[in-house]
């Protein structure tokens, strides 16, 4: 499993300096290898990076430095008798890329929730960043609150692909539609059985 936690954070910094044209609307939907998704049908979002493998969107927010992103990516996984070692597997891995001397953990949860026949785990977490990079020279730490779906792909256990919703913010600016948003966007998140193997 790629450091998700890591690449949430790049792309987080990458928008705070963005000046990429944003993407026109009705949204259309990202199809990468494996899976697709459409995205929020909102102004502002814009490509900051594509791949086969992955993508991810960014849009400022009200205040300076205020950052979302969309990132979804398919990567290798294990083999997982149970859901229960799936979950512990993606908790720990998580939790493993959290730098404790740039983040603190104020709240984590992760659970099991279903995707048409198959198990995904959902992981919420936020942490305060000490480090973040910023546009401006604001000297408070940034809170990131992220919300992110990790599933396997229907045929292939070992492949995983991972839907990413996230908001980078000063204290007192959370946004309380967050956790429906993340769930509007993997409502519009597929997995295919169709897959171009690349590792």
């Amino acid at each position: 499993m790629k450091k998700l936690f890591l690449l949430v954070i790049s792309l987080l910094g990458l928008s705070s300096c963005m000046s990429v044209p944003t993407l026109s609307l009705p949204a259309q939907p990202f199809i990468q290898n494996g899976f697709s998704v459409l995205p929020l049908s909102e102004t502002g979002w814009s490509i900051v990076n594509r791949s086969q493998e992955a993508f991810g969107l960014a849009k400022k927010g009200k205040v300076q430095d205020e950052t979302y992103a969309i990132q979804g990516m398919k990567f290798k996984l294990p083999n997982f008798k149970t859901d229960k070692e799936f979950l512990r597997y993606v908790e720990k891995r998580t939790r493993k890329d959290t730098d404790p001397s740039r983040f603190n953990v104020t709240y984590s949860n992760f659970s099991i929730v279903k995707k048409a026949s198959e198990s995904c785990i959902k992981t919420h977490f936020k942490t305060t960043d000490k480090k973040a990079r910023k546009i401006s020279n604001n000297k408070e730490s940034m809170i990131l609150e992220v919300i992110h779906f990790t599933c396997r792909q229907p045929q292939y256990s070992n492949i995983g692909t991972m839907l990413a919703y996230s908001h980078r913010y000063y204290l007192g600016g959370s946004d309380s539609k967050l956790n429906n948003k993340a769930n509007i966007l993997f409502k519009k998140f597929k997995v295919s059985s169709s897959i171009q193997f690349q590792y």
